[in-house]
């Protein structure tokens, strides 16, 4: 009896293939693949374009790290003290 192979995004096995967690664009794979297989879930598992949710994935990553970066690195104001 032959097993049965689960369905999973593309983007995810090719994820998996890759040793190094962070990609050629400075992003974690694995953050990645797990964002582009919801994404690929959300448009109702289409065969084929699995480049769509991926580069998708990784654009909302890079804003999200973006988005932090800069929240991080805004200047403190100085507190005076005593009022």
């Amino acid at each position: 009896m032959a097993k049965q192979r689960t369905r999973t995004a593309p983007s995810v096995d090719r994820a998996l293939d890759n040793s190094p967690s962070e990609n050629a664009n400075g992003v974690d794979s694995m953050e990645v693949a797990a964002l582009a297989y919801q994404l690929w879930q959300a448009r109702g598992c289409p065969q084929g374009s699995p480049d769509v949710d991926w580069l998708d994935a990784e654009q909302q990553i890079r804003q999200r790290h973006h988005e932090a970066e800069s929240q991080v690195s805004e200047p403190m104001l100085a507190r005076r003290s005593g009022a």
